[in-house]
Protein backbone atom coordinates (compact mmCIF):
# COMPACT_ATOMS: atom_id res chain seq x y z
CA UNK A 1 0.00 0.00 0.00
CA UNK A 2 2.79 2.13 1.16
CA UNK A 3 4.49 1.78 -2.99
CA UNK A 4 1.31 2.21 -4.04
CA UNK A 5 0.77 6.01 -2.31
CA UNK A 6 4.23 6.61 -3.10
CA UNK A 7 3.64 5.90 -6.75
CA UNK A 8 0.72 7.87 -7.71
CA UNK A 9 1.96 10.93 -5.54
CA UNK A 10 -1.48 10.59 -3.45
CA UNK A 11 -1.78 12.64 0.01
CA UNK A 12 -2.67 9.70 2.56
CA UNK A 13 -1.61 8.25 5.60
CA UNK A 14 -0.69 4.35 5.72
CA UNK A 15 -0.65 2.64 9.00
CA UNK A 16 -0.49 -0.89 10.04
CA UNK A 17 -3.84 -2.11 12.41
CA UNK A 18 -3.30 -5.20 13.69
CA UNK A 19 -7.27 -6.65 14.62
CA UNK A 20 -7.66 -6.35 18.93
CA UNK A 21 -4.40 -4.12 19.16
CA UNK A 22 -6.25 -0.54 17.69
CA UNK A 23 -5.41 1.60 20.90
CA UNK A 24 -3.01 3.32 19.19
CA UNK A 25 -4.57 4.17 15.86
CA UNK A 26 -7.73 5.05 18.34
CA UNK A 27 -5.55 7.76 20.49
CA UNK A 28 -3.44 8.87 17.07
CA UNK A 29 -6.79 9.77 15.19
CA UNK A 30 -9.83 8.58 17.12
CA UNK A 31 -13.03 8.01 15.53
CA UNK A 32 -13.49 6.79 12.08
CA UNK A 33 -16.74 7.71 9.97
CA UNK A 34 -15.85 4.97 7.30
CA UNK A 35 -14.00 2.23 7.47
CA UNK A 36 -13.26 0.29 4.25
CA UNK A 37 -12.22 -4.32 3.99
CA UNK A 38 -11.73 -6.15 1.17
CA UNK A 39 -10.86 -9.91 1.08
CA UNK A 40 -10.26 -9.79 5.20
CA UNK A 41 -13.06 -12.45 6.26
CA UNK A 42 -10.55 -15.84 5.66
CA UNK A 43 -10.27 -17.41 9.24
CA UNK A 44 -12.85 -17.84 11.94
CA UNK A 45 -10.57 -16.90 14.62
CA UNK A 46 -10.04 -12.93 13.18
CA UNK A 47 -13.92 -12.36 13.18
CA UNK A 48 -13.67 -11.37 16.95
CA UNK A 49 -10.86 -9.63 17.06
CA UNK A 50 -11.94 -7.74 13.37
CA UNK A 51 -15.20 -6.61 14.56
CA UNK A 52 -13.51 -5.86 18.13
CA UNK A 53 -11.52 -3.46 16.26
CA UNK A 54 -14.43 -1.71 14.62
CA UNK A 55 -16.27 -1.71 17.08
CA UNK A 56 -14.09 0.58 19.13
CA UNK A 57 -12.84 2.87 16.04
CA UNK A 58 -15.89 3.78 13.82
CA UNK A 59 -17.64 6.46 14.85
CA UNK A 60 -21.70 6.21 16.27
CA UNK A 61 -23.33 7.25 13.02
CA UNK A 62 -20.09 5.75 10.29
CA UNK A 63 -20.56 3.03 7.91
CA UNK A 64 -18.23 -0.30 7.22
CA UNK A 65 -17.91 -1.14 3.76
CA UNK A 66 -16.68 -4.75 3.80
CA UNK A 67 -16.21 -6.78 0.01
CA UNK A 68 -16.53 -10.13 0.97
CA UNK A 69 -15.29 -13.34 -0.92
CA UNK A 70 -15.78 -16.50 0.48
CA UNK A 71 -12.66 -17.55 1.58
CA UNK A 72 -12.83 -20.48 4.38
CA UNK A 73 -15.12 -18.66 6.37
CA UNK A 74 -18.91 -18.23 5.63
CA UNK A 75 -20.37 -14.57 5.43
CA UNK A 76 -23.21 -15.85 8.07
CA UNK A 77 -20.36 -16.35 10.46
CA UNK A 78 -19.15 -13.01 9.96
CA UNK A 79 -22.95 -11.08 10.02
CA UNK A 80 -23.33 -12.65 13.08
CA UNK A 81 -20.44 -11.17 14.54
CA UNK A 82 -21.44 -8.10 13.31
CA UNK A 83 -24.96 -8.36 14.91
CA UNK A 84 -23.63 -9.47 18.75
CA UNK A 85 -22.19 -5.61 18.30
CA UNK A 86 -25.57 -4.23 17.26
CA UNK A 87 -24.46 -3.72 13.69
CA UNK A 88 -26.94 -3.77 10.93
CA UNK A 89 -25.68 -4.43 7.38
CA UNK A 90 -27.14 -3.95 3.69
CA UNK A 91 -25.93 -6.67 1.79
CA UNK A 92 -25.43 -6.79 -2.25
CA UNK A 93 -27.52 -9.06 -4.65
CA UNK A 94 -25.22 -12.39 -4.36
CA UNK A 95 -23.43 -13.53 -1.47
CA UNK A 96 -19.72 -12.22 -2.98
CA UNK A 97 -20.11 -8.58 -2.93
CA UNK A 98 -19.88 -5.57 -0.42
CA UNK A 99 -21.75 -5.40 2.62
CA UNK A 100 -22.20 -1.84 3.86
CA UNK A 101 -22.84 -1.83 7.68
CA UNK A 102 -24.17 0.57 10.31
CA UNK A 103 -24.82 0.55 13.90
CA UNK A 104 -28.29 -0.10 14.78
CA UNK A 105 -29.99 2.97 15.46
CA UNK A 106 -27.78 5.67 13.31
CA UNK A 107 -29.08 8.22 11.24
CA UNK A 108 -27.78 6.88 7.93
CA UNK A 109 -29.39 6.67 4.26
CA UNK A 110 -28.71 2.68 4.34
CA UNK A 111 -31.91 0.13 5.20
CA UNK A 112 -30.42 -2.50 7.14
CA UNK A 113 -31.55 -6.26 8.01
CA UNK A 114 -30.13 -8.54 10.97
CA UNK A 115 -28.80 -11.75 9.91
CA UNK A 116 -31.94 -14.56 9.28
Amino acid sequence: MRLNVQTNEAEVQCHQLVWGEEEQIYKQFGLFSLILGADICYVEEALEPLWNTIDRLLSSDGSVWLAFTRRNVPIRSVLEHAARRRFVFQAPETEDGVYIFTRRGAKSWQKGCSPK
